[in-house]
């Protein structure tokens, strides 16, 4: 339950010792929260349902593994179902901080591959050449340091799950899966991706091909060179330059005359 600090360090403060006063107050006080909690017992169940969800992500629960537990899913919102949804609430923080460091370090490998996936889609981006700003070397960079990143953090993650194997005497899964398939299923995808992105591209390179030749493509206009000290006549010009020669002409027969 949340309750004001405040409010609480002053009934403590009020109440001190173990004399029959201060036992009956305490009493008075549980009673009185355990009625505040059954009147607000939803929102109880709602916001332990809130810290089981964050759990389940922390120990990469898939939704088999989820609908395993059952008051989850319930409407009955009764004192009970609050219990269950509190001890189940207390076993996942219990399993999650016995392996802490384990899951760390799948959730590390797994923001690793995000950005290893980000940089191999970006393969098919013709922009990526641009380099505006180092981009295309940064990118480099970022490639080599996953290369060698993702397989020792791999290599950690195998160790760790076979010690938490022999341990607990079961399988560990990922999502559902152990993670070695969980890995592989995961480059298999990104393989399928990077393979559909170049059909479909080199779709895209034979219908422009085969529209060009359908319809024929417009070559482009190259301008005529001029010749240095060549003057290009256009039809003014040219009038202008005929009425010259036709003024010079009569001005020499006028004078003849």
């Amino acid at each position: 339950m949340e309750l004001d600090e405040a409010e609480q360090k002053l009934f403590l403060d009020q109440h001190i010792g173990y004399s029959d006063a201060v036992i009956v107050k305490l009493k008075e006080e549980v009673h009185r929260l355990e009625e505040l909690k059954l009147q607000n017992i939803k929102s109880f169940i709602e916001s332990t349902r809130n810290e089981i969800s964050r759990y389940w992500d922390l120990l990469f629960y898939n939704d088999d593994d989820r609908k395993l537990f059952g008051p989850f899913y319930s409407d009955n919102f009764g004192e009970h179902c609050l219990e269950l949804h509190e001890q189940k609430l207390e076993s996942l923080i219990k399993e999650y901080n016995e392996n802490e460091e384990m899951y760390k370090l799948i959730k590390s490998r797994n923001v690793m591959w995000n950005k290893w996936e980000e940089i191999e889609s970006r393969e098919s981006d013709p922009n990526r050449f641009a380099n505006r700003g180092g981009n295309l070397l940064k990118e480099e960079k970022e490639r080599k340091l996953l290369q060698k990143q993702l397989p020792k953090q791999e290599e950690l993650i195998v160790k760790a799950i076979s010690e938490w194997e022999s341990s607990n005497d079961r399988i560990f899964t990922v999502f559902g899966h152990t993670f070695n398939d969980f890995v592989n299923n995961q480059k298999q995808e990104l393989q399928e991706k990077k393979d559909q992105m170049k059909e479909n591209k080199q779709r895209q390179r034979e219908e422009a091909m085969q529209k060009d030749l359908t319809y024929g493509s417009t070559p482009a206009k190259t301008p005529k060179r001029r010749i240095a000290g060549t003057q290009i006549l256009t039809p003014a010009s040219k009038r202008t330059k005929v009425c010259t020669w036709y003024r010079s002409h009569c001005s020499e027969d006028h004078d003849s005359l």
